[in-house]
């Protein structure tokens, strides 16, 4: 008889891994937007408009996650 230890996967892993694809494609912009726009407002722009639909992505994915396993509980 062996005992293991074993942890239930978790809901969430379809969300880290969108975030871990995020983050890869964000250090992919990050080196090469400098190339792609040289007016410094508009890589600040293009850049903070990456993050700021990332960042709507992941929330909306994330409450839709635990909004379908709080139901799939009761």
């Amino acid at each position: 008889m062996s005992k293991r230890f074993q942890v239930a996967a978790s809901p969430l892993n379809g969300v880290k891994f969108d975030l871990a694809i995020i983050l890869v494609i964000s250090v992919l912009l990050l080196v090469t937007v400098d190339k792609l726009l040289t007016n410094f407002f508009g890589q600040f722009l293009f850049l903070a408009g990456y993050g700021v639909v990332a960042m709507i992505w992941l929330v909306t994915k994330a409450r839709r996650v635990v909004t379908a396993h709080q139901n799939n509980d009761l």
